[in-house]
């Protein structure tokens, strides 16, 4: 397991399954992740090529 503040970087093996997970930081909750805009902050994945994932984050305030 590994684990990491943005921006980081991992090596991971092409072809094995990874399961992934963002939280959110502070006032500032998980709201998706940028490619696919699904709102669950946790997913399955599995690398055949270099790969970047980005988790959005909320931090808006409400007045």
């Amino acid at each position: 397991m590994s684990r990491g503040y943005t921006p980081t970087a991992f090596t991971l093996n092409n072809g094995q399954a990874y399961t992934i997970e963002a939280d959110g930081y502070g006032s500032c909750a998980f709201a998706c992740w940028m490619d696919s805009g699904d709102a669950n902050n946790q997913g399955a994945i599995s690398i055949v090529s270099n790969t970047s994932l980005t988790a959005v984050l909320n931090c808006s305030t409400s007045a």
